[in-house]
């Protein structure tokens, strides 16, 4: 148990290294976890690192199945989402709310999602600095910012509802919008495909809230 919650740690610090996800499906087969497992496989199946040892595993936890198919609809609910470099960071296009699209820099540093006060002031009715205020560490030192729930955010067909967000002016952000940070990527199994530039998601066992 201790190695597997080791993996699943690293897969989060450093989502684009995609050994850690053989590692990680390795101590999830250990603890009769074979589902998540193949969840982890499918994430870097066409990894060019490490997509034949990933073939390899899931083709040997085929064989206890009834037929491939079933194997493969257990991790067919991956999705390619396309990334925009910029930088060393990715940007990725997200909807917030239905019907505002936002570009947002993936920021697994960041524990909270963060969006420019003038995009948020376009979903509210009044300013967002009306909002409670908290404490954040920035490149600039601590800074106090509102704090606000929005109703939803989506990347393409994935999406979180009720989620917390800051209203936060981050320096030299003129190509995207905030930031896409951990209390939105946690609710999905995820791996970033430096390769190709996309972001591969696909739902965990967690209900989104």
């Amino acid at each position: 148990v201790e190695l597997l919650s080791f993996f699943q740690e690293l897969v989060y610090l450093e989502p684009d290294y995609s050994p850690y996800f053989i590692e990680l499906a390795k101590a999830q087969l250990n603890n009769s976890l074979e589902h998540d497992a193949l969840q982890s496989l499918g994430l870097v199946v066409h990894d060019p690192l490490v997509g034949a040892q990933a073939q390899q595993l899931i083709s040997e936890l085929g064989a206890n199945k009834q037929s491939d198919g079933e194997t493969v609809a257990l991790f067919a609910d991956s999705r390619d989402i396309p990334l925009r470099l910029h930088g060393n960071h990715f940007v990725v296009e997200a909807t917030l709310n239905d019907h505002t699209h936002l570009s947002l820099l993936i920021d697994t540093g960041a524990s909270l999602t963060i969006i420019k006060p003038e995009r948020l002031n376009e979903i509210v009715n009044s300013s967002v600095g009306r909002y409670p205020q908290q404490l954040f560490n920035t490149a600039n030192g601590v800074v106090k910012a509102p704090v606000l729930n929005v109703d939803k955010l989506a990347i393409g067909e994935f999406e979180v509802t009720n989620l917390r967000v800051g209203s936060l002016q981050l320096a030299n952000t003129a190509a995207f919008d905030g930031l896409l940070g951990m209390n939105f990527l946690k609710h999905f199994r995820f791996f970033l495909d430096q390769e190709n530039n996309l972001l591969r998601l696909s739902l965990s066992d967690k209900q989104i809230k």
